[in-house]
């Protein structure tokens, strides 16, 4: 099982080499000709938590003989500084940050490629002749994933930010890619990939909810928790004030930075007396869909319900930025099969694109020319935000009618109400 996986990798780089090649080229090419420090700047590809600036003086601090953890500028945990810090003495961190975009993109078609093809196969059964035979996930191989990943223009600028969240990207395409191979090499990578994003960034344990509800992947939920609570120990030993340090500060928001996400401003806004019941309500917002979805959605369909929670954590958490939205945009095709049963996707995709790029233009008007106030930038963050919300929901809704039309027989233009689905 190793070795076929390895074949499969080195196949899929020798058949995409044009593109991974001038992939590396125009990341470079960006970097000398515009520099790093303006991606590094933008609120939308970096916040706090995930900013390289504030990673780095994490090591400059520890190596000072300060602890980087008695403030709130050091908000990574010990073993992640030390990473670091082994590539930055070499002078290698955009290389590394390079190599992890080059093999997220990778991984990620060869996800994209195996989704798509499960996606259009669970819905084969034909209605009325025409649904089975139409198949829209037909030209979506690994290199359409790899190339929409290489080129876009967020990733480019993420790479160049050397956000830590290119390293949690990676990372959870990993856990995606692994979590359902039936070797115990690929169980055991899928559940270290998945523990060193839950020790991070707490947010991603609420992947575990399908595979407890379903009493799937059993091992893997077990090492999983097992790795989860190793890296916290070690954690805790390098200093014991980290861990406790990184979590309270993503559950209790302390930096109004602005981002593409909603909790900055809302928090910012909010009565003092009422700070803490609103926190509750925002926080409680990324894990309650967890287990409805879980509930809702067959046990076959789980790698949908692992796309909706990655979805919703990245669009929904404390410090989001444009970084997180990378996997849930890149595999939305993958569902294409389901496209014509939903209701607002032109207008979603058409309002999330207006809103990226007036982003920057908005923080120009409001932080470098003073012409405006923060409203200007949250109006783009909300409508992101709202975007994101309706394309997820969109996915769902799209599900259940392709579903109910698929099990009942139905015609392919049969009027579906709420009820009766």
């Amino acid at each position: 099982m190793a070795k076929s996986s390895t074949s499969t990798l080195s196949s899929t780089f020798s058949n995409n080499k044009t593109s991974i090649i001038l992939g590396i080229l125009i990341r470079i090419l960006t970097s000398l000709l515009f520099g790093q420090k303006w991606a590094q700047n933008r609120p939308e590809l970096s916040t706090p938590l995930t900013s390289y600036r504030n990673l780095y003086e994490c090591d400059v601090l520890q190596k000072s003989g300060v602890d980087p953890y008695t403030g709130d500028q050091c908000l990574e945990l010990p073993l992640n500084v030390r990473f670091l810090a082994v590539f930055e003495q070499f002078g290698l961190v955009f290389l590394v940050f390079i190599v992890l975009d080059v093999l997220s993109a990778v991984f990620i078609g060869k996800i994209g490629e195996e989704w798509a093809g499960w996606y259009d196969n669970r819905f084969e059964k034909k209605l009325d002749g025409d649904l089975g035979s139409n198949s829209q996930n037909s030209s979506l191989s690994e290199n359409f994933f790899i190339k929409i990943w290489l080129f876009n223009p967020i990733s480019i600028t993420a790479c160049l930010a050397q956000s830590s969240q290119v390293f949690y990207n990676f990372l959870t395409i990993i856990f995606v890619f692994f979590y359902n191979k039936p070797s115990k090499i690929s169980t055991l990578t899928s559940a270290v990939s998945l523990s060193i994003v839950i020790a991070s960034q707490i947010y991603p344990v609420q992947y575990l909810v399908p595979f407890i509800i379903h009493k799937n992947r059993v091992k893997l939920t077990l090492i999983t928790i097992i790795f989860t609570i190793i890296i916290w120990s070690v954690n805790n030993y390098l200093n014991e004030n980290a861990v406790q340090s990184v979590h309270k500060f993503i559950l209790t928001t302390p930096d109004y930075t602005p981002n593409t996400g909603i909790f900055w401003y809302l928090v910012a806004e909010m009565f003092e007396h009422f700070r803490t019941l609103f926190l509750w309500i925002l926080q409680l917002n990324i894990f309650i869909y967890a287990i409805p979805l879980s509930l809702k959605i067959q046990k076959i369909d789980t790698n949908l319900v692992l796309y909706l929670l990655i979805s919703i954590q990245a669009t929904f958490k404390s410090y989001s930025t444009l970084t997180d939205l990378l996997i849930p945009l890149i595999l939305l095709p993958v569902f294409n099969k389901n496209s014509k049963f939903r209701k607002a996707s032109f207008i979603s995709y058409v309002a999330f694109f207006i809103c990226v790029v007036l982003s920057p233009v908005m923080w120009n008007q409001w932080v470098v020319l003073g012409r405006g106030n923060s409203n200007f930038f949250f109006a783009t963050s909300l409508g992101i935000v709202v975007c994101m919300a309706l394309i997820i929901s969109d996915v769902v809704l799209g599900h259940f009618r392709l579903e109910f039309l698929v099990k009942n027989g139905e015609k392919e233009d049969s009027v579906l109400s709420l009820g009766k689905i």
